[in-house]
């Protein structure tokens, strides 16, 4: 499925009664809408969610690939707005937005400012603290690659690096196949837009009141005392994952945090 701008869209219809809302995933940095297809359309299908998930702008099938060095956040908060606005028009109801790392960060500027009966923000905190908190974890763990990264303004310097992408992603206890890893590496992030990461402001009021944090307890980019932090300035509930990092979706034990955000949505 295709938005009017090229935007593409994956979906997939619930396997029993629907909810009344369907469900809208937005992934993250150098990542992709099939993350979510792999585990999370089928376990939140069958709970009768009808699903969907957004290929952002030079992401999968959707157009832009030329551009995505030049991308900004703000170019990919109006893919957003625009599949939000979409979706509630193919779907009848406005979904509910379940945004993975930058995708929670995109979820944080929507509910800041339009309403949705519910969002879910994963693997994602108070952003400033978790993008301090992750560069020095970068400095701590891989200086030389970190450092080449800050000279050069490459994002790809650390990221394109498989073994980088596994200590984000996973926990030594965590199993995920190389084939899913090189998915990550091959994709190319906006280098406009990691910087935009680093200079975000957000209000801390949003304007949907039902909000959940989810997040693993040993994650670089979203440490527990950064997930603590937005809930405080959000006012909504935040589940700890454990022995869990970055990734809650693709390894073994995705259906723990599944299950969470279902058992918090029903």
């Amino acid at each position: 499925m295709y938005t009017p701008s090229g935007l593409e869209i994956l979906t997939g219809q619930g396997v029993r009664s629907e909810k009344t809302h369907p469900v809208l995933f937005v992934h993250g940095f150098s990542a992709g809408a099939w993350m979510f297809e792999m585990n999370y359309f089928g376990f939140f299908r069958t709970q009768g969610y009808q699903v969907y998930a957004l290929n952002l702008r030079g992401h999968g099938g959707s157009t832009g690939k030329e551009q995505l060095a030049m991308t900004s956040l703000n170019d990919f908060f109006q893919d957003v707005v625009e599949v939000v606005g979409f979706v509630t028009e193919v779907a009848g109801q406005r979904p509910i937005l379940i945004g993975h790392s930058m995708g929670g960060v995109l979820t944080q500027q929507y509910i800041e400012q339009h309403e949705l009966p519910a969002a879910v923000i994963m693997s994602m905190g108070e952003v400033r603290a978790g993008i301090q908190h992750f560069m020095k974890w970068c400095m701590a763990n891989y200086f030389w690659l970190t450092l080449s990264m800050m000279i050069s303004g490459k994002s790809r310097k650390l990221f394109g690096k498989a073994s980088v992408q596994r200590s984000v992603l996973l926990t030594p206890d965590d199993k995920l196949d190389d084939h899913i890893i090189d998915r990550f590496v091959t994709q190319p992030g906006s280098e406009t837009v990691f910087r935009d990461l680093q200079k975000i402001h957000l209000t801390g009021n949003p304007r949907t009141t039902n909000v959940l944090l989810v997040a693993g307890d040993r994650d670089p980019i979203a440490p527990v005392r950064a997930v603590t932090s937005l809930s405080e300035r959000y006012g909504c509930e935040y589940q700890i994952i454990t022995n869990k990092s970055h990734d809650l979706m693709l390894s073994s034990g995705w259906e723990k945090a599944a299950q969470t955000i279902t058992d918090w949505l029903a």
